[in-house]
């Protein structure tokens, strides 16, 4: 595993205080990012929100493990994406501990249209003991979609996982840039969390 630097974790004073406001006004930041700021950031960004936890928050890179990127907040929220597919989440309560996403990197390398395949998904209940939840899920083949960030309009495929698992149906949407690199993500974390929504802000 690779530690970032510590001067990437606190990108700057206006980023973290910023971050630091989102529980109590989690819409602050949107209204107060601008991509001179993102632009001149050392560090790569992400924005992330969650209604059903009042989050939004800007992170940064943590720790990198192979292909796993771990970001952190400004509260120690980190999220854990395997080339931008969420594999765990710490800090946001019934955290995602850990999941199975080969099938779904498959799916998003080869351009999608992938049919019933398994996810597994590994939480912890109030005993701490392990509970796992299996999903079927498809991919589509993808459409042309722009992402807008910030003045900025990113030219991206989106792809669509649709997936069935034990009382819910839920969907999952990923917008790739051309170079096969995540812009925007909405993923299901779990049933007590529901959707959580990333954005690379960085070009």
């Amino acid at each position: 595993m690779r530690r970032i630097p510590a001067i990437a974790v606190a990108v700057t004073a206006a980023l973290a205080l910023l971050s630091a406001c989102a529980p109590a006004a989690p819409f602050d930041i949107r209204g107060q990012l601008r991509r001179p700021v993102i632009d001149r950031s050392p560090q790569p960004l992400l924005l992330a929100e969650m209604p059903s936890r009042n989050l939004l928050a800007t992170l940064v890179p943590r720790d990198v493990d192979g292909d796993v990127v771990t970001w952190q907040s400004a509260q120690n929220q980190t999220l854990s994406l395997h080339d931008g597919v969420l594999v765990a989440t710490r800090g946001l309560g019934d955290d995602l501990m850990s999941a199975d996403v080969g099938r779904t990197l498959n799916a998003l390398r080869s351009g999608g249209s992938a049919q019933a395949y398994p996810r597994l998904l590994t939480y912890l209940d109030g005993d701490g003991q392990t509970v796992f939840r299996s999903l079927l899920c498809d991919m589509d083949g993808g459409r042309p979609d722009t992402v807008d960030s910030f003045d900025v309009a990113f030219a991206t495929t989106l792809h669509v996982e649709s997936c069935q698992t034990i009382g819910a149906r839920i969907e999952n949407r990923y917008w790739l840039n051309a170079d096969g690199t995540m812009r925007r993500t909405q993923q299901w974390v779990g049933p007590a969390t529901g959707p959580l929504a990333i954005e690379w802000l960085s070009r």
